[in-house]
């Protein structure tokens, strides 16, 4: 029999029986993050967060090389920016009810830089020739996707109609093989690529070129007459005229 105390201090059976009951939890949010980001502009970052209860979450970053700006930190799904370019570790840590505690980190890379190129002729491309393929050495100064590098991006400024190129990824995202492989017409073959689009792995579009940054490339014929080509920077006409013993 249960018994207690009356206001007068004697026992007496408890006349309506009471009941206690709580919940242990000692198990921690789990939290899933995404891949790694890189990036140059403001970009959603987002976790999936569970929890059989109720919890609160809080992004902070951990390091980089300047200072990142969440959209609203205490949001699993927010937005994030950064004032200058590198790598950065941001943190999530979810909290639940019973004070259960988990944390997960995010490598972020903010990067503004503009990848540049260079296309310059190949060492063992002969000059002038009369015979394709014509090889140009394409440089990148920082990693690009491959994949968005084809023919159609090439425009070519020389005075030869070139109808066909290739493009051959040689590595690193950085170094390509370009070559004009059907030349309809005698001239010059000067394969440029316009500024805005290629892309690098953070969405960096390619910069402008300030000038013409290819190099001059005759193509000749067998014909016994002279091809006169215009050299650039140089202001002169050229007569070759080696075809006909000139």
């Amino acid at each position: 029999m249960l018994c207690r105390k009356n206001s007068l201090g004697d026992w007496q059976p408890w006349k309506q029986a009471t009941t206690a009951s709580w919940v242990k939890d000692t198990t921690a949010p789990v939290i899933t993050l995404g891949a790694p980001l890189r990036v140059h502009t403001t970009s959603p970052v987002s976790a999936d967060v569970a929890d059989a209860n109720s919890f609160t979450v809080l992004w902070t970053q951990i390091s980089g090389p300047g200072h990142a700006t969440f959209g609203f930190a205490a949001a699993a799904s927010t937005t994030v920016m950064a004032d200058s370019d590198g790598v950065y570790v941001l943190r999530l840590t979810a909290t639940d009810v019973a004070g259960n505690v988990s944390s997960a980190d995010l490598a972020f890379t903010w990067d503004t830089a503009r990848p540049a190129v260079t296309i310059n002729q190949d060492a063992g491309q002969a000059d002038p020739t009369n015979a394709g393929p014509v090889q140009f050495n394409v440089v990148w100064s920082k990693p690009i996707d491959p994949a968005v590098l084809t023919p159609t991006a090439i425009t070519q400024l020389g005075t030869a109609a070139v109808t066909t190129w290739s493009i051959v990824h040689v590595s690193g995202g950085t170094n390509f093989l370009l070559s004009a492989v059907v030349i309809a017409t005698d001239g010059t073959v000067q394969p440029s690529i316009v500024a805005g689009l290629i892309s690098d792995s953070a969405g960096n579009t390619n910069l402008p070129r300030p000038q013409p940054i290819m190099r001059l490339l005759t193509t000749r014929s067998n014909r016994p007459w002279p091809v006169f080509v215009v050299l650039i920077g140089a202001d002169q006409e050229h007569s070759d005229s080696s075809a006909r013993g000139l």
